[in-house]
């Protein structure tokens, strides 16, 4: 929650103090009041955004985390591949504000099947990973 935006350089946690606004569900850009917004003013899209007054903290395993992660991730592919859509964009998003709650978590088993390959790939260099 302490990750910088890049985008209006304010941490999540620094606009959640006021428990107003929210953020962008895509960029994560945050806002202090949807007053007359009708996109994003940071990525430009016109997705429901998330409101702070929303968050909620759910107890779950790491694994079961995992597990919903990577089918949210390919059901998202696969939407992409039907229609010209930006469903991954937006889960992966989700996915990075997941992984900087539990870096060590992140580091350690990613929440992606993708960032998952890429380790493999990474650790055993040469392997080839195909079928994706």
């Amino acid at each position: 929650m302490n990750e910088v935006n890049p985008k209006d350089g304010r941490t999540v946690r620094e606009v959640y103090t006021n428990k107003k606004g929210g953020f962008c569900t895509e960029c994560g850009g945050t806002v202090e009041s949807f007053g007359g917004l009708e996109k994003c003013p940071f990525c430009g899209t016109k997705g429901v955004p998330c409101v702070f007054q929303d968050d909620v903290n759910i107890v779950i395993n790491w694994h079961e985390l995992r597990i919903l992660c990577v089918w949210a991730e390919n059901w998202a592919l696969q939407c992409d591949k039907a229609k010209d859509g930006g469903l991954q964009k937006t889960i992966i998003s989700i996915m990075r504000r997941l992984h900087a709650q539990h870096l060590d978590k992140a580091q350690e088993s990613p929440l992606s099947l993708l960032a998952e390959i890429a380790q493999i790939k990474e650790k055993y260099s040469g392997t080839e990973v195909e079928g994706l």
